[in-house]
C-alpha cells in the first residue's frame, strides 16, 4: 500500500500546533510505501464450545514520513522528511476458550507485540523497539437459577528502549463479576477491579481499585418500565495511571477519576 502525505504536512509555513510545539511542513514529501504480511487460524466446536484463535502480523514501512524534531527542555520544533530507515512492527495474539461439566467455562489469551523506529530528534538518529505484553486468563460459572461469577487474572509487560535506556511498566490486575437474577423481577450486576501498577525502577509504584454495582427492578421481561440504582467507583478510588510510548517520547500519567457517585434512573420503552 501507499501512504500519501496530508496537505498540513507540505505546507511551509509555521504553525503553532501546540503551546510548547512549532511545526513546519516540506514541499519534498513523497508517498511511503507499507508492506504486510498475515497469517490467521480460527477453530470452534458446538459441542464442548470450544474456540481456538491466533493470528499473526507483520509490516515494514519505507520511506515513511518521519518528524525532526529538536527539543529545547520542553519546546519543540520540528519538520516532516522521508525516512531512509524502515520502521517494522510484528504483532500477534492466541486465545483458547472451552466450556466444560456443563456449567463453566474458562478462557485464556496472549497477546504481543513488537515495534522498531528509527527517528531524527536533535539532528542525531535514534533508533526506538517497544514490546507490549498482555496476559489473560479467566473462568466463569453459567447457571440459570444461581448467581453467576466471573474471576480473571491480567499481566501486562510494556518495554521501551530508546536508545540503550529501556524503560519497563508492569501492571497486574486481577478482576470478578457478579450476575445474580432472581424473583423472577431483580438483576445484580457488580464489577471488581484491582490495578498493581510499578515500573522496573520501584520508582513508580500505585495500588488503586474499582468496584461498581447496579440493581435493577422490572416485573416482566415485556414490562415498559424499568427500575434501576447503580453505584460508580463505590471505593471512592481518586487516581489511576496510564504509560504509553511513541516514537519520541514515553509517557507515564496520573489522572485524577470521578468520585464515587450513585444513580437511580427510570426507563420506559414506548
Amino acid at each position: 500500500t501507499n501512504n500519501f502525505s496530508d496537505i498540513n504536512q507540505l505546507a511551509e509555513g509555521f504553525v503553532f500546533s501546540n503551546y510548547n510545539s512549532l511545526r513546519k511542513g516540506s514541499r519534498t514529501l513523497e508517498n511511503a510505501t507499507a508492506r504486510q504480511h498475515s497469517l490467521r487460524y480460527f477453530k470452534y466446536n458446538m459441542f464442548n464450545f470450544e474456540n481456538i484463535f491466533a493470528n499473526a502480523t507483520y509490516s515494514k514501512r519505507l520511506d515513511a514520513v518521519k518528524t525532526n524534531a529538536v527539543f529545547d527542555g520542553v519546546n519543540q520544533s520540528s519538520t516532516p522528511y522521508n525516512s531512509n530507515f524502515a520502521d517494522e512492527t510484528l504483532s500477534g495474539m492466541g486465545s483458547y476458550g472451552r466450556s466444560f461439566l456443563k456449567n463453566y467455562k474458562a478462557s485464556t489469551s496472549v497477546s504481543l507485540s513488537w515495534n522498531k523506529y528509527n527517528n531524527i530528534q536533535n539532528l542525531q538518529l535514534t533508533t526506538s523497539k517497544s514490546i507490549l505484553q498482555n496476559y489473560t486468563v479467566k473462568a466463569s460459572t453459567n447457571f440459570k437459577n444461581m448467581p453467576n461469577i466471573e474471576l480473571g487474572y491480567n499481566y501486562v509487560i510494556n518495554e521501551n528502549n530508546n536508545n540503550g535506556r529501556i524503560t519497563k511498566i508492569f501492571t497486574q490486575k486481577p478482576f470478578a463479576r457478579l450476575d445474580y437474577y432472581f424473583l423472577k423481577s431483580f438483576s445484580f450486576v457488580s464489577e471488581y477491579e484491582y490495578y498493581n501498577y510499578f515500573n522496573s525502577d520501584k520508582t513508580i509504584q500505585n495500588n488503586y481499585q474499582f468496584l461498581s454495582a447496579s440493581l435493577i427492578y422490572q416485573k416482566t421481561k415485556d414490562s415498559k418500565w424499568e427500575y434501576k440504582i447503580s453505584g460508580t467507583n463505590l471505593l471512592n478510588t481518586t487516581s489511576l495511571n496510564d504509560d504509553s510510548f511513541n516514537q519520541n517520547i514515553v509517557r507515564t500519567s496520573q489522572y485524577r477519576v470521578q468520585p464515587r457517585y450513585v444513580i437511580f434512573s427510570l426507563k420506559y420503552n414506548l
